[in-house]
């Protein structure tokens, strides 16, 4: 199967991932999102990435449901089978969307969004670390399951856009969660350059 991805792109990351862990094979087209190739946009207009070509022809071009279908195809050793359609996972997610997301662009990316308010965007980004934080401590984040693959890498991409906030953070579990899931094989595979 023909994944195209962006090796830092943290919706690409989330396909890659887990592909990998259910054991999926695929093959990584690198895309330069600058000059994207003709077969990436005739399967997927849009021109995003992830886009993964099923061996049945069907295109997935969102990285939820590339996670999606990767865990209907069995679910990785370790990992729980936490139902797609759970509530409360279902409300991070979509927290993770519509609130977390937009201000870590916002964040990251000040100079290109007009009137940020960087210490209005650091709140939003700690009170949804917070709640990670809470759900790790409860069991739903950090039982291995979806929305650790979900969330991972926004949360790893706010660690790089400036560590030192994020280390000042209390949120103790979260920091852990995220060290000790990117130090294992798998994610280091997905984070490698070929």
């Amino acid at each position: 199967m023909q994944l195209y991805s962006f090796r830092r792109c943290p919706y690409a990351i989330r396909a890659r991932w887990a592909l990998k862990l259910c054991g999926i094979p695929f093959q990584v087209c690198e895309v330069d999102l600058k000059n994207k190739p003709k077969e990436l946009l005739s399967h997927s207009p849009k021109g995003t990435v992830p886009v993964l070509i099923l061996p049945d022809g069907q295109v997935l071009d969102e990285s939820m449901d590339v996670v999606r279908w990767a865990f209907s195809q069995g679910v990785p050793e370790g990992w729980g089978d936490l139902d797609f359609k759970d509530p409360e996972a279902c409300a991070i997610l979509d927290k993770l969307h519509h609130t977390f997301i937009p201000s870590l662009n916002r964040f990251k990316y000040a100079v290109r969004h007009q009137d940020v308010d960087i210490e209005q965007e650091k709140r939003c980004l700690l009170e949804f670390m917070m709640l990670l934080d809470q759900n790790i401590e409860q069991g739903l984040c950090g039982a291995l399951s979806w929305i650790d693959i979900a969330c991972l890498p926004f949360i790893r991409q706010a660690y790089k856009a400036n560590n030192e906030w994020f280390d000042q953070q209390s949120c103790v579990r979260l920091k852990k969660w995220l060290e000790d899931l990117t130090d294992t094989d798998t994610f280091v595979w997905v984070m490698r350059k070929d």
